[in-house]
């Protein structure tokens, strides 16, 4: 609920909104499937009048007319391509961040598959038709079967511990201040002006307090040196499941994940070190 709110805040935190969330059953029978609805409407007034709806959503005035003789005028920033891309990271960044204040071993990665590194393709289905979510199902669970799933799970887990070391705190406010401030950059309208100034304080208040020993950061921060007990068998099994995988991709001739698949994990740097000068890594 905490993480729902915080993304309805950030992105359409100033304009007419209405969210939902609810979890169904996976198509592919592999679990639920949480998520989250949002409908809102790009207008949005700095100085809020008396409007009736009728007024509010009537068809705006020209550029070249007085604004109150129509509607509200739309955001025009909401229908760049841009802001949506941005949108897109905040919402990984967010959810990252509440899934390790639970200290849960998961991430997700907003960027697309060719942008990660990955050659297979994406898994779309087409609405309405029977036969295309039939042949979608199989491939997801061909994905999950061959470990080429559990293989960039981890490989999205271990992107995000990376980049949570560049964040002094992983706190809810400080998440939400970063995250906003970079959504809504260009908009120099005073509320976004002011609240990019109250996130400043914040974080400015933030960084000249006696830090405190936090269990999230210590953690994210460790797993450089040692993995916590959280951390080693979630990773110990999907190393052994992807050894496994190696094992069987050399006795195979052709194998259609096996480019995403062939790698090797390094638990220590210098293992990685020594891997590096023989010609194989990450």
């Amino acid at each position: 609920m905490e993480l729902a709110q915080d993304l309805c805040e950030v992105t359409v935190g100033r304009f007419a909104h209405s969210w939902a969330i609810h979890e169904p059953a996976a198509r592919d029978h592999s679990g639920g499937q949480q998520h989250i609805h949002i409908m809102y409407s790009p207008r949005r007034e700095d100085v809020e009048l008396d409007r009736t709806p009728a007024q509010w959503f009537a068809k705006a005035a020209a550029q070249d007319h007085n604004p109150l003789e129509g509607g509200v005028r739309k955001d025009p920033i909401v229908e760049k391509k841009a802001w949506l891309y941005d949108v897109r990271e905040a919402v990984a960044l967010l959810t990252n961040a509440a899934l390790a204040r639970e200290d849960l071993v998961a991430a997700v990665d907003h960027r697309s598959l060719q942008d990660r590194g990955l050659s297979r393709q994406p898994a779309r289905y087409k609405a309405g038709d029977k036969a295309d979510t039939q042949r979608v199902q199989e491939y997801r669970t061909h994905l999950r079967d061959s470990q080429s799933t559990t293989y960039e799970d981890l490989q999205a887990y271990r992107g995000w511990q990376k980049r949570a070391l560049q964040y002094p705190s992983l706190e809810r406010q400080y998440i939400k201040d970063v995250t906003r401030d970079h959504v809504w950059r260009f908009d120099t309208s005073p509320t976004r002006v002011r609240e990019r100034e109250e996130s400043i304080q914040r974080q400015f208040t933030h960084a000249m307090e006696p830090r405190k020993p936090q269990r999230t950061e210590r953690s994210l921060q460790s797993t450089r040196q040692q993995p916590s007990r959280s951390q080693r068998q979630p990773l110990a099994e999907a190393k052994r499941a992807l050894d496994a995988l190696m094992r069987q991709l050399e006795r195979e001739e052709e194998y259609s994940g096996g480019q995403a698949a062939r790698v090797r994990l390094f638990e220590e740097e210098g293992e990685r070190d020594r891997a590096n000068d023989r010609g194989m890594g990450w």
